[in-house]
Protein backbone atom coordinates (compact mmCIF):
# COMPACT_ATOMS: atom_id res chain seq x y z
CA UNK A 1 0.00 0.00 0.00
CA UNK A 2 1.24 2.96 -0.74
CA UNK A 3 2.04 6.56 0.89
CA UNK A 4 0.05 9.18 0.15
CA UNK A 5 3.01 11.06 -1.01
CA UNK A 6 3.28 14.48 -2.41
CA UNK A 7 1.90 14.23 -6.28
CA UNK A 8 5.27 15.69 -7.64
CA UNK A 9 7.42 13.47 -6.17
CA UNK A 10 9.76 12.18 -8.66
CA UNK A 11 10.28 8.96 -8.80
CA UNK A 12 13.92 6.86 -9.37
CA UNK A 13 12.23 6.82 -12.81
CA UNK A 14 12.47 10.38 -13.09
CA UNK A 15 15.35 10.79 -11.78
CA UNK A 16 16.74 7.49 -14.14
CA UNK A 17 15.59 9.34 -17.56
CA UNK A 18 16.80 12.59 -16.43
CA UNK A 19 20.26 11.75 -16.14
CA UNK A 20 20.57 9.09 -18.51
CA UNK A 21 18.67 10.32 -21.54
CA UNK A 22 20.34 13.70 -21.82
CA UNK A 23 23.95 11.46 -21.37
CA UNK A 24 23.38 9.25 -24.16
CA UNK A 25 22.80 12.61 -26.12
CA UNK A 26 25.73 14.20 -25.27
CA UNK A 27 27.88 11.09 -25.97
CA UNK A 28 25.89 10.92 -28.84
CA UNK A 29 27.22 13.90 -30.41
CA UNK A 30 30.42 12.87 -30.28
CA UNK A 31 30.20 8.79 -30.50
CA UNK A 32 26.24 7.71 -31.98
CA UNK A 33 27.18 3.67 -31.23
CA UNK A 34 28.43 5.15 -27.55
CA UNK A 35 24.86 6.85 -27.06
CA UNK A 36 23.14 3.28 -27.03
CA UNK A 37 24.97 2.70 -23.69
CA UNK A 38 23.22 4.97 -21.25
CA UNK A 39 19.92 4.47 -23.19
CA UNK A 40 20.43 0.30 -22.84
CA UNK A 41 21.09 1.10 -19.54
CA UNK A 42 17.44 3.24 -18.68
CA UNK A 43 15.27 0.66 -20.77
CA UNK A 44 17.10 -1.95 -18.59
CA UNK A 45 16.16 -0.53 -15.39
CA UNK A 46 12.53 -0.08 -17.13
CA UNK A 47 12.32 -3.34 -17.49
CA UNK A 48 14.06 -4.78 -14.88
CA UNK A 49 12.80 -3.23 -11.97
CA UNK A 50 9.26 -2.96 -11.70
CA UNK A 51 9.77 -7.09 -10.81
CA UNK A 52 11.76 -5.70 -7.50
CA UNK A 53 8.63 -3.38 -5.72
CA UNK A 54 10.83 -2.37 -3.00
CA UNK A 55 12.99 -0.60 -5.37
CA UNK A 56 10.10 1.87 -5.84
CA UNK A 57 11.15 2.59 -9.37
CA UNK A 58 7.68 4.08 -10.90
CA UNK A 59 5.85 4.56 -7.82
CA UNK A 60 6.03 4.71 -3.73
CA UNK A 61 5.30 1.54 -2.04
CA UNK A 62 4.25 0.51 1.46
CA UNK A 63 6.40 -2.46 3.02
CA UNK A 64 6.65 -1.54 6.59
CA UNK A 65 4.65 0.96 9.21
CA UNK A 66 5.76 2.45 12.43
CA UNK A 67 3.42 0.96 15.05
CA UNK A 68 5.28 0.66 17.94
CA UNK A 69 5.16 -2.69 18.79
CA UNK A 70 7.07 -5.35 16.69
CA UNK A 71 4.38 -6.81 14.37
CA UNK A 72 3.95 -8.42 11.41
CA UNK A 73 1.30 -7.57 8.50
CA UNK A 74 -0.31 -11.19 7.49
CA UNK A 75 -1.63 -11.06 3.66
CA UNK A 76 -2.99 -13.74 1.40
CA UNK A 77 -3.70 -13.40 -1.95
CA UNK A 78 -6.12 -14.49 -4.90
CA UNK A 79 -8.79 -15.23 -2.68
CA UNK A 80 -11.56 -16.01 -1.81
CA UNK A 81 -10.99 -19.59 -2.75
CA UNK A 82 -13.35 -22.15 -1.25
CA UNK A 83 -10.60 -24.91 -0.91
CA UNK A 84 -7.78 -22.53 0.98
CA UNK A 85 -10.05 -19.48 2.06
CA UNK A 86 -11.94 -21.40 4.48
CA UNK A 87 -8.74 -23.11 6.33
CA UNK A 88 -7.18 -19.93 6.18
CA UNK A 89 -9.89 -18.53 8.84
CA UNK A 90 -10.30 -21.38 10.67
CA UNK A 91 -6.06 -21.30 11.09
CA UNK A 92 -6.40 -17.74 11.76
CA UNK A 93 -9.47 -17.92 14.28
CA UNK A 94 -7.99 -20.63 16.52
CA UNK A 95 -4.63 -18.72 17.20
CA UNK A 96 -6.54 -15.20 17.29
CA UNK A 97 -4.40 -13.51 14.24
CA UNK A 98 -6.43 -10.58 11.95
CA UNK A 99 -5.08 -10.45 8.45
CA UNK A 100 -5.97 -9.18 5.13
CA UNK A 101 -7.06 -10.70 2.15
CA UNK A 102 -6.59 -9.16 -1.05
CA UNK A 103 -9.01 -10.53 -3.36
CA UNK A 104 -10.22 -10.61 -7.14
CA UNK A 105 -13.01 -9.18 -8.10
CA UNK A 106 -14.02 -12.21 -10.38
CA UNK A 107 -13.73 -14.62 -7.29
CA UNK A 108 -15.25 -11.92 -4.84
CA UNK A 109 -18.62 -12.43 -6.97
CA UNK A 110 -18.27 -15.80 -7.48
CA UNK A 111 -17.96 -16.56 -3.57
CA UNK A 112 -19.87 -13.85 -1.93
CA UNK A 113 -20.36 -15.93 1.69
CA UNK A 114 -17.17 -16.31 1.96
CA UNK A 115 -16.46 -12.55 1.42
CA UNK A 116 -18.84 -12.29 4.21
CA UNK A 117 -16.95 -14.48 6.49
CA UNK A 118 -13.59 -13.10 5.70
CA UNK A 119 -15.06 -9.60 6.97
CA UNK A 120 -17.50 -11.18 10.04
CA UNK A 121 -14.08 -12.42 11.42
CA UNK A 122 -12.32 -9.39 11.46
CA UNK A 123 -10.25 -9.20 8.70
CA UNK A 124 -9.10 -6.75 6.33
CA UNK A 125 -9.82 -6.72 2.33
CA UNK A 126 -7.39 -5.37 -0.42
CA UNK A 127 -7.95 -4.73 -4.19
CA UNK A 128 -6.09 -7.30 -6.01
CA UNK A 129 -7.68 -6.87 -9.48
CA UNK A 130 -10.55 -8.49 -11.11
CA UNK A 131 -9.48 -10.96 -13.10
CA UNK A 132 -5.82 -11.57 -11.56
CA UNK A 133 -3.84 -10.86 -15.45
CA UNK A 134 -0.07 -11.82 -14.98
CA UNK A 135 0.51 -9.51 -18.09
CA UNK A 136 -1.83 -6.42 -16.51
CA UNK A 137 0.76 -4.22 -16.54
CA UNK A 138 1.06 -4.67 -20.22
CA UNK A 139 -2.23 -3.61 -20.69
CA UNK A 140 -3.89 -0.12 -21.40
CA UNK A 141 -4.61 2.35 -18.83
CA UNK A 142 -8.26 1.98 -19.75
CA UNK A 143 -7.82 -1.72 -19.00
CA UNK A 144 -5.68 -1.24 -15.50
CA UNK A 145 -8.27 1.17 -14.05
CA UNK A 146 -11.40 -1.20 -15.25
CA UNK A 147 -9.24 -3.88 -13.34
CA UNK A 148 -9.06 -1.75 -10.33
CA UNK A 149 -12.59 0.06 -10.40
CA UNK A 150 -14.47 -3.15 -10.95
CA UNK A 151 -13.21 -4.64 -7.32
CA UNK A 152 -13.85 -1.27 -5.95
CA UNK A 153 -17.58 -1.53 -7.11
CA UNK A 154 -18.12 -5.30 -6.20
CA UNK A 155 -16.42 -4.92 -2.26
CA UNK A 156 -19.12 -1.83 -2.07
CA UNK A 157 -21.28 -4.18 -1.94
CA UNK A 158 -20.11 -5.54 1.26
CA UNK A 159 -19.46 -1.83 2.63
CA UNK A 160 -16.15 -2.25 1.74
CA UNK A 161 -14.26 1.00 0.41
CA UNK A 162 -10.48 -1.07 0.71
CA UNK A 163 -7.47 1.50 1.16
CA UNK A 164 -4.81 -0.53 -0.85
CA UNK A 165 -3.97 -2.51 -3.92
CA UNK A 166 -1.72 -5.24 -4.97
CA UNK A 167 -1.13 -5.84 -8.71
CA UNK A 168 -0.57 -9.38 -9.62
CA UNK A 169 2.46 -10.32 -9.01
CA UNK A 170 3.36 -7.48 -7.51
CA UNK A 171 4.20 -5.95 -11.03
CA UNK A 172 4.25 -2.52 -11.28
CA UNK A 173 4.74 0.41 -14.42
CA UNK A 174 4.20 4.06 -15.01
CA UNK A 175 0.70 3.56 -15.50
CA UNK A 176 -0.28 2.77 -12.17
CA UNK A 177 0.24 5.89 -10.18
CA UNK A 178 -1.23 7.80 -12.42
CA UNK A 179 -4.46 5.59 -12.81
CA UNK A 180 -4.60 5.20 -9.10
CA UNK A 181 -4.40 8.95 -8.49
CA UNK A 182 -7.25 9.79 -11.06
CA UNK A 183 -9.71 7.35 -9.08
CA UNK A 184 -8.31 9.34 -6.06
CA UNK A 185 -9.31 12.72 -6.93
CA UNK A 186 -12.87 11.48 -8.58
CA UNK A 187 -13.51 9.37 -5.26
CA UNK A 188 -12.57 12.88 -3.44
CA UNK A 189 -14.95 14.94 -5.44
CA UNK A 190 -17.56 12.82 -5.08
CA UNK A 191 -17.11 12.66 -1.62
CA UNK A 192 -16.28 8.82 -0.50
CA UNK A 193 -13.77 8.24 1.60
CA UNK A 194 -10.49 8.67 0.62
CA UNK A 195 -8.11 5.58 -1.05
CA UNK A 196 -4.10 5.99 -0.84
CA UNK A 197 -3.09 6.78 -4.24
CA UNK A 198 -0.37 3.94 -5.93
CA UNK A 199 -1.00 1.54 -3.65
CA UNK A 200 0.85 -1.74 -3.76
CA UNK A 201 1.23 -3.58 -0.34
CA UNK A 202 4.45 -5.75 -1.23
CA UNK A 203 5.03 -7.30 2.09
CA UNK A 204 2.96 -9.60 4.53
Amino acid sequence: MAENKDKSRFSPAHFAGMCLLPTALLIGLVRIDFALLPLSLFLGLCAVAPFFPRLEFFLPVVNRGKTGRKVIALTFDDGPDPVSTPFLLDLLSKHGIQATFFVNGCKAERYPALIRQILREGHSLGNHSHEHDNLLMLRSEKVLKREIVLVQQELEKFGVKTHAFRPPVCVTNPKLGKVLQRLDEVRRAMGRPHINKDGCLIKG
